[in-house]
C-alpha cells in the first residue's frame, strides 16, 4: 500500500490543479489556497516518490 502513495498524490495533484482551472472562473477568491493546495501537492508527491521503497525503478 505504501509504495502506491506517490500515484496516488500525484493524482491528488493533478486534480487539485483542475479544481485550481475550474475555481479561477468560478471562484476567483479561492485561487490563491487552491494553488497552494497543488504547490504542497506537488511537492510531497516528489518528496514520497524519493523516500518511499519500491516505488522507484532503480
Amino acid at each position: 500500500m505504501i509504495r502506491h502513495l506517490p500515484s496516488v498524490m500525484a493524482a491528488v495533484t493533478i486534480l487539485s490543479a483542475a479544481a485550481l482551472w475550474w475555481a479561477r472562473s468560478t471562484f476567483p477568491a479561492l485561487v490563491p489556497l487552491w494553488l497552494v493546495i497543488t504547490a504542497c501537492a506537488f511537492v510531497l508527491t516528489i518528496i514520497l516518490a524519493r523516500i518511499t521503497p519500491g516505488s522507484s525503478d532503480e
